[in-house]
């Protein structure tokens, strides 16, 4: 028989340098890339062996009939153990791999292989799948197409596999995993008619080639500015380590002023230290992953204690030196922390980010006090605490009423009585009880709550209003009620806020929205045209924090604030300072409210200099609805 081996060759070559390419990318050994790279090898040699082979039978007659059995026996028990790996590879993408249930499939599966290929190597002796004859030559045998039926059966448990666990694969991955199986299923059933094409092997070689460009796909694994791997490889790692049971060690390293950075030494340099710092992070040990999982954020990945503990060693020896960039010496500010195993399986993949975050929060404040070591492990009380909170806070937003209003007093010095409310929300939790804004308010930041929070606040604040009428019984002139930045990301208010404002607030000139001077100084110009939108329908807005963080006293003089909150620190760092803002502000027709006045000696202070508005601790502190209503009666009617 005459065998044309040409198109068998072009895919032996195809493979070889996708193997090579493979081999090079550094990927990351879990069970789905070896299963993969064991695919490429069976492939290889399943090629290789079909082009010796078709050669071989050519010539059967001229040569040893030893060396033909050896041969084809070889060949048909690598088409035996091909479907078995790409069914197990297949397996791997829906993570089911190490799933208890599957385990005595996968079994049973691996025990038929064994015995179909038990009967391929007795077959010198039996002639059941291929025999030499003297004259005629090599002929095929009773159970040759039996052979290919039972490939073509494990492909079709591959395919029931798939469009049972649909849902638990990409779309990506399953539509290449079908037209995989598809396309080996058809050229079986040519190879079966067309014997002499050599079609199956081909197909083989061009469906694995695909694979590896659709499902592996070096592109989406690569960060290419620093040739790190990137976040989805690494999330894809960790969740196959965690099934697999392996040994674990991260290190998470944050370059936490890499924005001054780039404002200082420009994009191109930054580009440079990423680069550096990703190489020196990788070193020269290939049992080191280095994975860019943020725009500053590195995460170590290494499977044995002697390596984590080296890159941690070589950390703490370099993070504390200049990198030389481009003829600049540029010494980036670091968090580090580390994460074993049992932290990630007692955090939860899903939490792994956020645990990460309160490691490198960790090592920031530890980094002020120690900063030659920087290597802190995660705090697992402390993360579970935040768990709860975050879990609280969203079952607060979406589900229960757990938030409820605190209101502090505002004194006015002239008048000598309480004349505002600044409204505070607070979580209840039912484990760790009443809950500060400093405890939720960063969790509502980082899922991006805020404005679904600020709402629930105002909604709230208006409530108030309708049923304790603080104007009338109390007193009150004003009520003050913070907004956050999430706010101001356009030149509109959200149209959720404003309907309900619209439509439920009656004397919105008694409203001071609070804006925080760090929010001015960013959101200038989205901020002027939100504020101006609101000032139109007649609330108005108080500046608060004014003399921290930015300082930036245009801010108040440009943006149509008409409520000035100076910050204590003002008080305490310079009293004549205060004294010329106080008065650049009464000609500027801004009120103005000092906070922060816990002390006698700090009153007496603002009384020699002021008799505008303070609030603090010497006068009142946040207090529920019920100690407001009697406090107030009994201060100001007194």
């Amino acid at each position: 028989m005459n065998y044309i081996i040409e198109y068998e060759i072009c895919a032996i070559i195809c493979v070889i340098i996708i193997f090579i390419s493979f081999l090079r990318s550094h990927f990351f050994p879990s069970m789905q890339n070896k299963l993969f790279g064991a695919l490429l090898v069976f492939t290889i040699c399943d090629l290789t062996l079909d082009v010796i082979t078709a050669i071989t039978i050519e010539h059967v007659l001229s040569l040893p009939f030893w060396l033909n059995y050896l041969l084809n026996t070889l060949f048909y028990s690598m088409q035996m153990v091909f479907p078995i790996i790409a069914l197990f590879y297949i397996i791997s993408l829906s993570g089911k791999l190490w799933s208890m249930s599957l385990k005595k499939i996968l079994i049973s599966i691996f025990a038929g292989a064994v015995a179909l290929i038990a009967i391929i190597f007795i077959n010198p002796f039996t002639g059941i799948i291929f025999y030499i004859d003297p004259v005629q030559g090599y002929l095929y045998g009773p159970f040759f197409k039996g052979l290919h039926v039972i490939s073509t059966f494990y492909l079709l448990i591959i395919v029931i596999y798939l469009l049972k666990h649909k849902k638990a694969i990409q779309r990506n991955q399953l539509i290449s995993a079908v037209w995989f199986v598809s396309l080996v299923i058809v050229a079986i059933i040519v190879q079966l008619i067309y014997p002499n094409l050599l079609i199956l092997g081909t197909v083989v070689g061009i469906a694995v080639s695909v694979m590896y460009f659709m499902l592996q796909n070096p592109r989406d694994m690569v960060d290419y500015r620093t040739k790190t791997l990137n976040y989805n490889a690494f999330i894809q790692c960790l969740n196959e380590l965690i099934m697999e049971k392996s040994k674990l060690y991260l290190i998470s390293v944050d370059l936490y002023n890499m924005p001054y950075i780039n404002r200082i030494f420009g994009i191109k340099s930054s580009n440079m230290l990423l680069s550096s710092i990703a190489e020196f992070l990788k070193g020269d040990s290939s049992k080191v992953w280095v994975f860019r999982t943020t725009d500053t954020r590195f995460v170590v990945i290494t499977l044995e204690e002697k390596e984590h503990e080296s890159v941690k060693s070589r950390i703490n020896q370099r993070f504390n030196q200049p990198w030389n960039i481009d003829s600049s010496q540029i010494i980036p500010s670091f968090a580090v922390c580390s994460i074993t195993k049992q932290d990630v399986l007692d955090f939860g993949l899903d939490n792994l980010a956020s645990t990460m975050d309160i490691a490198l929060s960790h090592a920031v404040r530890n980094k002020e006090k120690n900063p030659l070591s920087m290597i802190n492990e995660c705090d697992i009380e402390e993360f579970s605490y935040l768990l709860e909170v975050e879990a609280a806070l969203h079952e607060a937003l979406f589900e229960k009423d757990l938030l409820c209003m605190y209101f502090q007093p505002i004194y006015s010095l002239k008048e000598r009585k309480f004349v505002g409310l600044e409204a505070l929300v607070r979580l209840n939790h039912s484990k760790y009880g009443l809950l500060l804004p400093s405890e939720f308010l960063h969790i509502a930041e980082k899922n991006g709550h805020m404005q679904k929070l600020d709402q629930i606040v105002v909604r709230k604040v208006n409530e108030f209003i309708i049923e304790y009428k603080p104007y009338e019984k109390l007193g009150m002139q004003f009520i003050c009620i913070n907004l956050s930045a999430a706010e101001f990301v356009s030149n509109r208010m959200p149209k959720k806020l404003t309907d309900y404002i619209n439509e439920n607030i009656t004397e919105p000139e008694r409203i001071y929205f609070e804006v925080t001077e760090t929010v001015a100084a960013s959101s200038k110009e989205n901020l002027r045209d939100c504020m101006n939108e609101y000032i139109s329908m007649g609330f108005r807005f108080a500046l608060d924090d004014f003399g921290t963080g930015y300082a930036n006293i245009t801010q108040a003089i440009e943006l149509p604030f008409s409520l000035i909150k100076i910050d204590q620190s003002l008080l305490t760092a310079s009293p004549s300072i205060l004294k010329d803002i106080l008065h650049m502000m009464e000609t500027l027709n801004k009120i103005t409210l000092i906070e922060g006045v816990e002390t006698k000696e700090l009153l007496d202070m603002i009384d020699q200099i002021d008799s505008g508005l303070v609030q603090g601790f010497y006068f009142a502190r946040p207090m529920d609805i019920p100690s407001l209503l009697s406090f107030l009666k009994d201060y100001n009617h007194n």
